[in-house]
């Protein structure tokens, strides 16, 4: 069977669409879509029916609870899919509406993390992180979590060239990775707070 990899992107805003995109993807099959013609000689099978899900991303994905601290990322055991991120529901929600079709789940989310985070992680050879975005990341691998280990085995200290990281990818034939929610939050607060301050005292801040 053709080994089939979808990547889905997402940012702060599109969740829903994207969501909706997902399903679309993964639960009809190119019969029950108009497609063309070629296209449907070339997917005959539904592509739900063996899942090796990877999620990838920032806080979206990881179902951090700011408020409670709590890590709900979510992980696969014994075929059971526990966690209250999006990731998670999905996964679960696959596994339900048709069993054992979900062979592996495993969410690699980060925290707090950027655009410019994960491009350095994919390729850290040509590419550099911030001391400060970096002691975010590791920090995630000491916390109490029960997802804490996931992350270690992975991306252990947060050195090295991330070849774990790298067949994780390989080894999946769906990955979601949502980015750009810290990025969106940084440039939105920093012309939020310029706009304000231009609006309260326009003889010290003038518009360029």
């Amino acid at each position: 069977m053709k080994k089939a990899l979808k990547i889905l992107f997402q940012t702060s805003t599109p969740i829903l669409l994207n969501v909706g995109i997902i399903s679309g993807a993964v639960f009809f099959s190119a019969k029950q879509t108009n497609l063309g013609s070629n296209l449907l000689k070339k997917s005959e099978t539904a592509l739900l029916k063996e899942l090796n899900y990877l999620a990838l991303g920032d806080s979206l994905s990881s179902g951090f609870d700011w408020e409670s601290n709590l890590d709900g990322r979510g992980k696969m055991t014994n075929g059971s899919i526990s966690g209250i991120s999006f990731p998670a529901f999905f996964a679960n929600f696959a596994q339900t509406i048709q069993p054992n079709s979900v062979k592996s789940f495993k969410n690699l989310a980060l925290n707090n993390s950027s655009i410019l985070d994960w491009i350095y992680l994919l390729d850290p050879k040509n590419n550099i992180i911030s001391d400060k975005n970096l002691s975010n990341l590791r920090a995630q691998t000491y916390n109490s979590s029960n997802f804490a280990e996931t992350i270690r085995s992975v991306f252990e200290n947060f050195t090295g060239d991330f070849s774990n990281l790298r067949q994780e990818i390989r080894n999946a034939n769906l990955i979601t990775i949502s980015i750009g929610f810290k990025d969106f939050l940084n440039e939105f607060n920093s012309n939020f707070l310029t706009i304000f301050f231009q609006a309260i005292h326009p003889e010290i801040y003038t518009i360029q």
